[in-house]
């Protein structure tokens, strides 16, 4: 839901986050274009993710308000 991940991007952003990092899977479609379409880009997988072929891992810059 992207409300949802506005709301958390808020937060994050009042709490002096410069950025959301997130990982979904390769066979997710949908979360992979709701993610872009809201201004993710895709980043080397990171973390436990580093090794794993099917994960995504995608990066977006956070404004504070």
């Amino acid at each position: 839901n992207s409300r949802l991940a506005q709301e958390l991007e808020k937060w994050a952003a009042e709490k002096r986050y410069k950025y959301a990092v997130l990982e979904t899977a390769q066979k997710q479609p949908e979360a992979i274009h709701l993610y872009h379409k809201s201004g993710y880009t895709v980043i080397d997988n990171y973390g436990q993710y580093t090794d794993m072929p099917m994960s995504i891992c995608l990066k977006k810059s956070l404004k504070p308000d």
